[in-house]
C-alpha cells in the first residue's frame, strides 16, 4: 500500500536526522535548550506519532470506505506525504545545524 511506503520512508528520514550527532550551536555557556541532541529526539518522537496517527487514519479509511470514497483515500495519502515532509523539515530545524 502506498500509504505504508510513504509513512515508512518519512519515519526513516525523520529518525535519520533525529539521532544524536555533532551540532553547530552558539558559543555561549550554558548552551541554549534548543541546541541539544535531546531536542531533536523529542521532535522526532512527536512527528513520528503524528505520522502514525495519520497513517492509521488513512488505513482505516481504506479498509472501511475504500472503493466508495477513492478521492478521500487519495486525499489522505497526499496529507500523509505532506505531514511527512513537514515533519522531516521540522526535525531538521529543531536544533542547531547538524554536522555530517
Amino acid at each position: 500500500m502506498l500509504a505504508t511506503l510513504i509513512a515508512g520512508a518519512a519515519v526513516a528520514a525523520i529518525w535519520a536526522d533525529a539521532v544524536p550527532r555533532a551540532m553547530v550551536c552558539p558559543a555561549v555557556y550554558p548552551g541554549p535548550d534548543w541546541c541539544t541532541p535531546g531536542a531533536r529526539q523529542r521532535s522526532g518522537v512527536t512527528w513520528t506519532a503524528a505520522m502514525v496517527a495519520v497513517w492509521a487514519l488513512v488505513v482505516a479509511v481504506a479498509l472501511t470506505l475504500g472503493r466508495l470514497a477513492r478521492w478521500l483515500l487519495g486525499a489522505g495519502v497526499v496529507v500523509l506525504a505532506v505531514v511527512g515532509i513537514v515533519g522531516y523539515r521540522a526535525v531538521m530545524g529543531s536544533t542547531g545545524y547538524a554536522i555530517g
